[in-house]
């Protein structure tokens, strides 16, 4: 290796400018390559926050984590470098199974879910993402931090959309099973005010069998509702809508 040279790009930024500089820089320099719009926001504080609260915060009985993907890879790359053994690797899938994995386009669903913006997450998942960061930076000061209590809530309104796509599989809805997805949550913080007991979900890690079973009879309500109301035109573009909601 003596002989080999790399080329290297050093860019000299003002620290005041690193939050605006860095993403853009990325976003320019990798043009040609395939890079998801989300993948610029990896460095958000926002962002790191929720990775460092993830690493540090167990699910009750201190037996497992969920693990926030904030870069794309961050979880093989994180197994290959804690887990080199069968028994590692077993043990490190017992605590961080790929079922508790979420990134950053995912949290967007949940998150936008429960605050009922189903139209929104119907978008798709890299339109999604963009919608939430900017109204994050909308509604937010630039020094506000996500802490704990957020950070569990969040793992809550996880749970509650992985629930509502467990149902759509499991009842093999042959369609649209996003989109009844996402409305269902929507509509369960709808017709509860918002007062599900997020706390309550963090501590079970897991939903009430009578909320499954509203979810469940909700998802059938609410397909047929989507598909009556688009009334001919396409139900996937429909459902991006805010009249539809």
């Amino acid at each position: 290796l003596s002989t080999v040279y790399v080329p290297a790009k050093i860019s000299l930024i003002e620290a005041d400018r690193i939050e605006e500089m860095v993403p853009a820089i990325s976003l320019y320099a990798n043009s040609q390559n395939n890079i998801q719009m989300a993948d610029f926001s990896a460095n958000d504080p926002y962002h790191v926050e929720m990775s460092r609260l993830s690493s540090q915060i167990w699910c009750p009985g201190e037996q497992g984590r969920w693990f926030y993907e904030r870069t794309r890879g961050e979880y093989e790359v994180e197994k290959t470098r804690t887990a080199r053994t069968p028994a590692q690797i077993k043990k490190f899938n017992e605590k961080t199974p790929r079922q508790r994995k979420f990134d950053k386009v995912e949290l967007a669903k949940f998150l936008l879910s429960w605050e009922q913006k189903p139209d929104k997450v119907s978008l798709g998942g890299q339109k999604c993402f963009a919608w939430f960061m900017q109204n994050h930076s909308e509604t937010h000061s630039k020094g506000w931090q996500p802490d704990e209590t957020y950070y569990r809530r969040a793992i809550a309104k996880a749970i509650l959309y992985k629930q509502a796509v467990s149902i759509t599989r499991k009842e093999a809805f042959p369609a649209y099973r996003a989109q009844v997805a996402t409305y269902v949550v929507a509509y369960l913080s709808h017709r509860t005010g918002r007062q599900v007991d997020l706390d309550a979900i963090w501590r079970k890690q897991e939903l009430s069998d009578e909320i499954v079973e509203l979810m469940r009879d909700w998802a059938y309500e609410i397909r047929d509702a989507i598909v009556e109301t688009s009334n001919g035109k396409n139900v996937t573009e429909w459902c991006k809508k805010a009249e539809c909601w």
